[in-house]
């Protein structure tokens, strides 16, 4: 008797790039910190022991991750691995501009919840919109933060 292959979950691979006005040095320092200061201006986000939960929109379901720092290069880069509800990594890059820094998030990372891998084929697209709307709140509020 043959047992019931499970899919392979999908790799999403989600870029985010904001442009912030504030310096690199600034941004970094604003972020450099994730546990403490994130959950602070982040909605949708809160702390939960080691990790986070993100609840990406008021009606979507609540992701659990932990970030762990693996490498930085202050204030450049910082390459993360992410754990829990989603594995894989992260790769953060600051660059200057004349008015302010441009932040691009890499992100490649696979779902582990056995609903979101079954229904993949047919969600990855509410799954891609939902994490474009957690960070596109990410944004704005950190962009209120670096100007007040």
């Amino acid at each position: 008797m043959s047992g019931v292959q499970q899919p392979r979950p999908p790799e999403y691979r989600l870029i985010t790039r904001w442009v912030l006005p504030a310096d690199p040095e600034r941004v970094w320092s604003t972020l450099a910190d994730p546990l403490t200061t994130w959950p602070q201006w982040w909605p949708g986000l809160r702390a939960d022991g080691d990790g986070f939960v993100l609840r990406p929109a008021r009606w979507a379901y609540a992701l659990r991750f932990t970030v762990t720092l693996v490498a930085e290069d202050p204030p450049r880069t910082a390459r993360v691995a992410v754990t829990g509800d989603l594995v894989g990594t992260g790769l953060v890059e600051l660059r200057p501009t004349p008015a302010g820094s441009t932040l691009e998030l890499d992100w490649r990372v696979r779902t582990t919840r056995p609903w979101m891998i079954r229904t993949a084929p047919l969600l990855a697209p509410v799954f891609r919109r939902a994490h474009a709307h957690a960070m596109n709140r990410g944004y704005s509020a950190l962009s209120r933060l670096l100007t007040a």
